[in-house]
């Protein structure tokens, strides 16, 4: 899985073959910050070993240490020095649940129900970043 901050001066990639397999990683969190950061109401988070991480840009990300956490165990939280937004995502998937006030993002796969299904008008054929079927 590979994703950019939106002016493209970070990348991500994830290198683990078992991503969303049997190792349940991933867990939403409806805390007030994680809802800031995500804009929504949760913040989707991944846990990831170090080594399977690489970086791209690395010195353009700018890190926070939240404290203010309901569990009280900081935080750290990651965003794009030169823009100071979180990386884009690779796709989007059920924008027919999307608010009327969502925009969509430039060079974003979007899809209106499942991942990898119908694709919304105008959507690219491929990610700007990463297909992740090739």
């Amino acid at each position: 899985m590979e994703g950019t901050c939106l002016c493209k001066v970070v990348c991500v990639k994830i290198t683990d073959d078992n991503l969303f397999g049997s190792q349940r990683r991933g867990h939403l969190c409806h805390c007030v910050n994680c809802r800031k950061v995500a804009g929504g109401l949760y913040g989707a988070n991944l846990t990831i070993e170090t080594g399977k991480i690489q970086i791209t840009g690395e010195d353009n990300i700018m890190r926070y240490d939240d404290p203010e956490t309901s569990s009280g165990t900081p935080v750290q939280r990651y965003f794009c020095k030169a823009r100071g937004i979180l990386p884009a995502p690779e796709w989007k998937s059920f924008l027919m649940d999307m608010q009327e006030w969502e925009m969509p993002l430039d060079g974003t796969m979007q899809f209106k129900k499942q991942s990898y299904g119908e694709k919304v008008d105008g959507s690219p054929e491929k990610s700007a970043t990463l297909d992740p079927r090739n």
